[in-house]
């Protein structure tokens, strides 16, 4: 009888690691590794080129990988995460990382800084091309050329770009306003759709 208890429960902590794995980078520091959607920005859908979303993508991983190098990082180790550091700015984090993974996966930056966040690691080489604030800014203003154009996939776009240049730069008007706007139309930004960043 105890062997069959003990198999029992042997059989049942397999099913549980089969039907609910753990993740690389789910339990570390915080950091949710982003899995592409696919179909929530499509080529024809989405008012944005490939260049230009290699380009953001580029420029949200670097911002997401700075912002934990500058007040995150470790004392035991170079370039390690500390956890109690970095846990306020992991929702931003995120979500700075599931839509670069979103809009362009294959773009070398975004590959190698999701890398090195799923080893609790900041990238060595990646800087952005813009400080957060005017990262802030031009986002702002890509969200309304896109809400201007219209269409499903260009809302829901400039609803994270809104989102992202407000926590970025609270002091930025212009996208608070925008993204209230959206709120108050009922297209406030689905983060559950974008690479697992919720």
């Amino acid at each position: 009888m105890m062997k069959m208890n003990r198999w029992l429960t042997l059989l049942c902590a397999a099913l549980i690691c089969a039907v609910n794995p753990l993740r690389a980078g789910d339990d570390g520091f915080g950091y949710i590794v982003p899995e592409q959607n696919g179909e929530v920005f499509s080529a024809e859908g989405l008012g944005m080129i490939m260049a230009e979303r290699e380009e953001y993508s580029r420029n949200l991983a670097a911002t997401a990988n700075q912002l934990l190098r500058e007040s995150a990082l470790s004392d035991d180790g170079e370039l390690q995460v500390d956890a109690k550091k970095a846990e306020a700015m992991m929702p931003l984090v995120n979500r700075l990382m599931a839509l670069a993974v979103e809009l362009s996966p294959r773009t070398k930056a975004t590959i190698v800084i999701n890398h090195q966040l799923k080893k609790g690691l900041v990238a060595k080489h990646y800087k952005p091309e813009v400080q957060p604030r005017t990262l802030a800014s031009l986002m702002q203003m890509r969200a309304t050329r896109l809400l201007d154009e219209g269409g499903a996939e260009n809302i829901h776009l400039a609803g994270c770009l809104l989102d992202l240049a407000v926590a970025l730069d609270p002091q930025n008007e212009d996208a608070i306003f925008g993204l209230e706007l959206l709120r108050m139309d009922g297209h406030a930004p689905d983060w559950a759709k974008i690479g697992r960043a919720e």
